[in-house]
């Protein structure tokens, strides 16, 4: 993982590990690495394929470029609440989307949550889409991302999770965009003057194996695995809710920080400049795939 072990998702993939080690009286051991400690963004894909490593947890935009369409979690302010998200990534869009993986060898798993990202900047407080013009932000590897910031007249500039904390401090970027436990966790909070609560973007990770070795193991040890990974599924999305009301308490009472909370007329101003993002992202994967999460965001599939 490119993320620290004390996220949700970090506790996670401890707690399956505990749990695989217990159920299988230790049979099958999980290790894991946070923190970028054996792969960098970019370099997990091609170790998850030539079997360096068993399992991975990217982040949706990650898929991206190798899957366009896994574009859609991208979209800004498609999914107004958690619950939403979720009847998508669990419906039958995310089912079509899960299979698709297949065709590069991947096995999509489950789905777990980090939240909904929010902005940060050392410039000026973010309420109109004019706050935004003339700041560089980093953005994971997506076209929708990219389109978002441009929409707004910002700079995007694609960057690993784990250069993202030395990229602000030295000035390369000015601003970034995460859910509040990343924030807190990589200590953007200390290299950062302001926050936007804005809930604009869904954070999603995609836990994957290499469908040829999870297809290889003996089908006892892979049925401990898919039950203990489908209850780990529901405690992560569970702890990520948790976790990130905490920590935004935190940030609070540290005061560190100066927080923006929008008004309901700034965040409808803000989706209004960002309606091209779906115009452009229609045309690349098919107006057909775009509605659907539309339709999802208004009432549900």
């Amino acid at each position: 993982m490119v993320v620290s072990e004390n996220t949700s998702k970090g506790l996670a993939a401890k707690r399956f590990a505990d749990l695989v080690r217990e159920r299988t009286g230790g049979y099958v051991e999980v290790q894991v690495f946070p923190d970028s400690k054996l792969y960098k963004d970019g370099e997990e894909f091609e170790a998850l394929k030539n079997g360096a490593v068993q399992m991975l947890a990217p982040a949706t935009s990650k898929l991206s470029t190798m899957f366009p369409e896994w574009q859609l979690f991208d979209l800004p302010f498609a999914f107004p609440d958690m619950k939403t998200a979720h009847s998508l990534m669990d419906g039958s869009l995310g089912q079509e989307l899960f299979a698709d993986l297949q065709k590069q060898k991947f096995l999509g798993l489950a789905m777990w949550d980090s939240g909904f990202k929010q902005f940060t900047n050392n410039e000026r407080p973010l309420r109109t889409p004019e706050d935004f013009q003339g700041l560089r932000f980093r953005i994971m590897t997506s076209n929708v991302l990219k389109d978002q910031f441009e929409a707004l007249g910002a700079q995007a500039l694609p960057m690993p999770f784990n250069d993202v904390y030395q990229a602000l401090v030295n000035g390369t970027v000015d601003a970034e965009e995460n859910t509040i436990s990343n924030i807190n966790t990589q200590k953007f909070n200390q290299t950062q003057k302001y926050l936007t609560l804005s809930n604009h973007g869904y954070l999603g990770y995609v836990v994957l194996t290499n469908l040829d070795f999870w297809q290889g193991l003996p089908p006892q040890v892979r049925k401990i695995l898919e039950d203990t990974l489908r209850e780990v599924t529901i405690w992560e999305r569970e702890r990520a809710g948790e976790m990130d009301q905490k920590q935004l308490v935190e940030l609070e009472q540290e005061g560190k920080l100066k927080i923006t909370r929008l008004s309901q007329g700034e965040k409808l101003q803000l989706q209004k400049s960002l309606n091209p993002v779906y115009e452009r992202l229609s045309k690349e994967i098919g107006q057909d795939l775009v509605n659907r999460v539309i339709r999802n965001s208004r009432k549900g599939e």
